[in-house]
C-alpha cells in the first residue's frame, strides 16, 4: 500500500511538472521592406509547441538586435487572455520589457494563443538588406494562486530588405499594405492594399487593446491594387489610435491610423 502511493505521489508531482512548463515564441514575418516609417508586428505566441496550463499572468523581455533601422512603436493585447487584461510596457534601447495578467473575471487560459503584440517601425532607409533577431528573455509565467509556470523561449530571424518606392513596390507585384490616407482623419480614410494574385482577404479595423471594431472586407478578391474607404462615423469611434490589419493565406500587415475630431 505504501508502495502504491509513493508511486502514485511521484506521478502527481511528475503532471504538476510538466504541466507548469510552457513554450513562447517572438514571431514575426519572414521579411519587412526597409522604406523609412514602414510599420510591422511581432506576436508573442504562448503555447506552442508546449501549451499553457491555467495562465492568468506573465512577464518577458523581447529584445532585437538590429537597433540602427528598427524601433518599437506600441504594443496592444492579444486574444489570449480574453477580455481586456491589464498590459504594461517599458521600452530601451534594445528591448522591450512587458507585463500583462488578466483580469479575476475572466480568470486564466489554457492551451496556446497570442499573448500581445508588438509593433515596431523602420527608422531609417536601409540600403541593402540586414538581418534582426527576436528573443525572449525574462519570461515567467503565473497562475492565479501566484504559482509559477516555466516559460521556455526561442530565437525567430527576420530580414530587413532593401528600401523600395511604393512603385517598384506594386511592380514587383508583391503583397502590400498601404497607410491610409489622410492620417490623422475625420471621419473618413482611404485605405490601399496590393495583391499580386487573387486571394481570400481579411482587412479589419481593431482598436489598442485588440478589439474588432469593423471588418471591411472579407472575401476573395482579384489581383492589382485596391482602395477601401473606412468611415468611422458609422462605429461611432472616439478621437484615438486605432489599428487596421490585412491577412490572407500569404501575407499579414498591420498599421496606425489616428482619428483626430
Amino acid at each position: 500500500m505504501r508502495k502504491f502511493l509513493l508511486v502514485f505521489f511521484i506521478l502527481f508531482l511528475l503532471n504538476e511538472f510538466v504541466s507548469a512548463q510552457a513554450s513562447i515564441k517572438p514571431v514575426c514575418p519572414q521579411s519587412v521592406t526597409g522604406n523609412f516609417g514602414n510599420t510591422f508586428a511581432v506576436d508573442v505566441v504562448i503555447g506552442d509547441p508546449v501549451p499553457v496550463v491555467n495562465l492568468f499572468s506573465a512577464s518577458f523581455t523581447l529584445t532585437f538586435t538590429n537597433t540602427t533601422y528598427l524601433a518599437y512603436d506600441g504594443v496592444m493585447a492579444g486574444n489570449f487572455l480574453g477580455g481586456s487584461p491589464f498590459l504594461f510596457a517599458e521600452p530601451s534601447n534594445d528591448r522591450v520589457s512587458i507585463a500583462i495578467t488578466s483580469i479575476p473575471s475572466v480568470g486564466p487560459s489554457s492551451g496556446s494563443g497570442v499573448l500581445v503584440k508588438v509593433f515596431f517601425r523602420i527608422k531609417g532607409t536601409v540600403t541593402s538588406p540586414t538581418e534582426n533577431y527576436f528573443n525572449i528573455i525574462k519570461a515567467f509565467g503565473y497562475r492565479q494562486n501566484g504559482d509559477t509556470i516555466r516559460l521556455y523561449p526561442q530565437e525567430t530571424r527576420m530580414i530587413i530588405q532593401s528600401a523600395t518606392s511604393v512603385d517598384d513596390e506594386i511592380s514587383l507585384k508583391e503583397f502590400s499594405l498601404g497607410q491610409n490616407y489622410p492620417n490623422p482623419f475625420n471621419p473618413t480614410s482611404i485605405i490601399t492594399f496590393s495583391l499580386p494574385k487573387e486571394t481570400n482577404v481579411n482587412l479589419s479595423v481593431f482598436d489598442m487593446m485588440g478589439n474588432r471594431i469593423a471588418t471591411l472586407v472579407d472575401e476573395k478578391l482579384s489581383a492589382g491594387k485596391h482602395e477601401i474607404k473606412f468611415d468611422a462615423t458609422k462605429y461611432g469611434l472616439s478621437s484615438g489610435v486605432y489599428l487596421y490589419s490585412i491577412k490572407t493565406p500569404e501575407f499579414t500587415s498591420t498599421k496606425k491610423m489616428i482619428l483626430m475630431k
